[in-house]
């Protein structure tokens, strides 16, 4: 007798194979919309690499240096935060989720030059702005998900 975990098959018996829907790879590769998809995912890896720069930038304008990596500490809150958030929106759906990554890295940009009068200001426009580095682990596989399914995913 055989004590079988509820789902589970016994070893050697044959398991049903899972139809994957969506478009084939070769089919995928071969259309527009994939490489706008290249261009997106360029764009949001090029605009995460100014936060590299950014605790430079915090400590040029007149910023300590523990300003400067307390500023550096909230990019990385919002990319933790920002993963989970930005999850739980493209599950919903993956338009506003996208709208949503993009407008808090416009707005956190925004917030990071008007902040010359506290160290506030451009604290909170640096957690929003991580929502950058986030958006492009998440955005970018969740969104070529949605458009081409999972077909040819392993």
């Amino acid at each position: 007798m055989t004590l079988l975990i509820r789902g589970e098959k016994a070893y050697g018996e044959k398991q049903a194979e899972t139809i994957k829907s969506g478009i084939a790879y070769s089919v995928a590769i071969k259309s527009r919309i994939f490489y706008s998809l290249i261009v997106f995912a360029f764009f949001m890896i090029s605009v995460s690499t100014l936060n590299l720069f950014l605790p430079t930038y915090v400590t040029s304008i007149g910023y300590s240096v523990e300003q400067s990596a307390f500023v550096a500490s909230a990019i990385m809150l919002g990319v933790t935060i920002g993963k989970v958030a930005l999850g739980w929106l493209n599950d919903r759906n993956v338009s506003f989720g996208i709208l949503a990554s993009i407008s808090l890295d416009i707005l956190g940009f925004i917030l990071l030059l008007l902040g010359k009068s506290g160290i506030v200001v451009p604290t909170g426009g640096r957690f929003l702005f991580g929502w950058a580095y986030a958006g492009i682990t998440v955005e970018t596989a969740l969104l070529l998900r949605s458009i081409f399914g999972s077909k040819d995913l392993y």
